[in-house]
């Protein structure tokens, strides 16, 4: 890619897994013989822009979803984690997780957190996080090395300038009462 090559936008921000399809989840575990269930849903973007000599050699994004359920039945621990949103997978995945609980060895001290223990999650999303392009981004990564090679005369070459950036969206839920959401 040249300079001038790129007019990329940023992919769109991962909005977060509402509370109450978690919650949803949770019930269906629970209709299913879970006597605790627990619901955890992921999503993460991520960018890398590698730039040498002014030129972009790597540019890569990767985006990761999914929902992972956590049940115990009679004393088992299972769990089960699906990538696929579709009911029927949603469905396959529940029913994996109490597979496991059934087949995992039996710990009568074990249970899910409980909404009195839960710890205050603290909030220092960045907003303005995807407000520029990948093009933008790129320039700014070309800016690092430009400042790097302006510093001193002695610096005649840079191995790469990486900008780098992840967003996170977490959501959790279980019947114990524990609800929450972040974005880091």
């Amino acid at each position: 890619f040249q300079k001038n090559s790129m007019s990329v936008s940023s992919p769109p921000s991962n909005t977060l897994v509402s509370l109450s399809l978690l919650q949803d989840e949770v019930r269906k575990l629970e209709k299913l013989g879970a006597d605790e269930a627990e619901v955890f849903a992921l999503n993460e973007n991520a960018l890398e822009i590698d730039v040498r000599n002014g030129v972009v050699e790597n540019l890569q994004q990767k985006r990761d979803a999914g929902i992972g359920f956590r049940v115990i039945r009679n004393r088992g621990l299972g769990f089960a984690f699906t990538s696929d949103m579709s009911p029927e997978a949603l469905e396959d995945a529940r029913r994996a997780a109490l597979a496991s609980a059934t087949a995992s060895d039996r710990d009568p001290h074990i249970h899910l957190p409980n909404a009195e223990r839960q710890l205050r999650v603290v909030d220092y999303y960045d907003s303005t996080f995807s407000d520029h392009s990948i093009t933008q981004k790129t320039e700014r990564a070309r800016e690092m090395e430009n400042a790097a090679r302006s510093a001193n005369s002695k610096v005649t070459r840079t191995d790469i300038a990486r900008y780098m950036e992840s967003e996170i969206h977490i959501a959790i839920a279980n019947n114990h009462g524990v609800s929450a959401q972040f974005r880091k």
